[in-house]
């Protein structure tokens, strides 16, 4: 094998796995939904541990604006892009089951309800 032909090949090597790992919009967007989730159960965790310093009442509305907004977004970037989510219209169903999971912690944790 020429020189040349093992540079070309090692090009096409290193070029290959770029390609490959090309993401389809619709799977891109479900991954994106799924941290955008994390980072609300973060959000609203966090908010739990400051009130509970102060013996306040957690304000999620923070959390909450940023969670429906941000979700928003990602379903219209995946329609700008002619294609879909797998799931579409269901940000206010997940805010509310991520919402009674982080209710849940809370009250595990002996935290009051409010």
């Amino acid at each position: 094998m020429s020189k040349w032909q093992r540079w070309a090949l090692a090009g096409v090597a290193l070029l290959a796995p770029a390609a490959a790992h090309a993401v389809d919009p619709a799977v891109k967007c479900e991954s994106d939904k799924l941290k955008a989730v994390g980072k609300y159960v973060y959000c609203r965790l966090l908010a739990e541990s400051k009130a509970a310093r102060s013996f306040a009442e957690p304000d999620f509305s923070k959390c909450d604006a940023q969670f429906m907004e941000k979700w928003a977004e990602m379903e219209e970037k995946a329609a700008a892009q002619s294609t879909s989510c797998w799931t579409t219209g269901d940000g206010t169903a997940v805010q509310g089951s991520t919402s009674s999971f982080t209710d849940s912690i809370a009250d595990q944790l002996g935290l009051p309800a409010y």
